[in-house]
């Protein structure tokens, strides 16, 4: 490569602060790097069976995918369990909950078992087994259970899969607390898109929910609906929305030079800028995460992903304050996997 990499990284201003935001540099390194029914829901269980038969051997699972019904997304999230909540919280608590959790031998649950289980989270004697089925989710074998139960007066409807993988158990569970059951069928329709990503395996982009823009650069990106688009010195792009923004930055090959890979470019970048390297994330994006604290002592969780066009390599970074990088996260990836090229 003929020029040093150097990644701009915003201190991050968001809504209601005065300041204008500044693009700073971190230090460059001395020797740069070369360059909804009221009908009671079905008691079948709404996973599609496998032609296949189902695996009970140990696999490798890295990530796990499902394609939310409209209106939910992330409200927390940890390495062990995720929690989505619907378009009505927090007057309709119900949620979508993806815990990954140790290995358990959820096959051979009897509906005690499942009881047991359940009377840690649910009011004493108010948890009732529907049904439970031994089913088939992304060639997997898998228990799925329909219950009901009441947790602080409320009742509600929930159906879970319980599937283990390898070392761990994924469990997805579903539930509703409308007094119609509205949220039935969706959740049935999510319930089918369950997938258990294996080494090497990404999850599908959907930009469902999300907005279409315009960089005013040749290139387009899917994002979280309501972000303006403004000038930014340093950038080819930048989206800010409540408490978010994306950056988009771009080195035409011809300046950097011919012959290297993708993950070449990611590597350089990364190194110039004294971040992690870049690796596959959910979605296949070459990404890195860090944090950086601005002068007020905001520290803002940063998501940077390296792609590129036929003409030039890209750097899309979006940020959020630090203890809202759980919602963020996925989204930040998700929005990223949309930069392309218009037309």
């Amino acid at each position: 490569m003929t020029k040093a990499i150097c990644l701009l990284v915003l201190t991050v201003f968001l809504a209601g602060c005065t300041t204008e935001p500044e693009p700073v540099k971190p230090s460059e390194t001395t020797q740069p790097p070369a360059t909804q029914a009221t009908q009671p829901p079905t008691t079948e269980a709404p996973s599609e069976p496998s032609t296949e038969a189902a695996q009970t051997l140990s696999v490798v699972i890295h990530d796990a995918y499902l394609k939310l019904p409209q209106g939910f997304t992330a409200a927390s999230a940890t390495d062990e369990i995720t929690i989505y909540e619907g378009p009505n919280a927090p007057k309709d608590a119900s949620s979508i909950v993806v815990r990954k959790g140790p290995q358990e031998d959820v096959l051979s649950y009897t509906q005690q078992t499942l009881l047991e289980r359940l009377a840690v989270a649910a009011d004493q004697d108010s948890a009732q087994v529907d049904t439970m089925d031994i089913v088939t989710v992304d060639g997997l074998e898998a228990l799925y259970a329909v219950y009901s139960m009441t947790v602080a007066d409320v009742p509600f409807q929930c159906w879970s899969y319980l599937i283990p993988a390898g070392e761990v158990t994924y469990t997805f569970t579903f539930t509703d607390c409308t007094e119609d059951g509205i949220w039935a069928e969706p959740f049935a329709q999510s319930g089918k898109s369950i997938r258990l990503l294996r080494q090497g395996e990404y999850a599908p982009a959907d930009y469902d929910g999300l907005e279409r823009y315009d960089l005013g650069c040749g290139m387009e990106l899917y994002a979280m609906p309501g972000m303006e688009l403004q000038t930014m010195e340093g950038y080819d792009a930048a989206l800010l929305g409540g408490k978010v923004v994306t950056l988009v930055f771009s080195e035409p090959k011809e300046k950097v030079g011919e012959g290297f890979s993708l993950e070449e470019y990611a590597k350089a970048v990364t190194d110039a800028n004294g971040l992690e390297a870049c690796t596959p994330d959910k979605y296949g994006n070459l990404a890195t995460v860090f944090t950086q604290q601005d002068e007020q002592g905001q520290t803002y969780f940063y998501y940077l992903v390296v792609t590129q066009t036929e003409q030039a390599y890209w750097i899309c970074q979006s940020a959020c304050p630090e203890e809202d990088a759980a919602i963020y996260a996925d989204e930040f990836s998700r929005w990223s996997t949309s930069l392309a090229e218009i037309g």
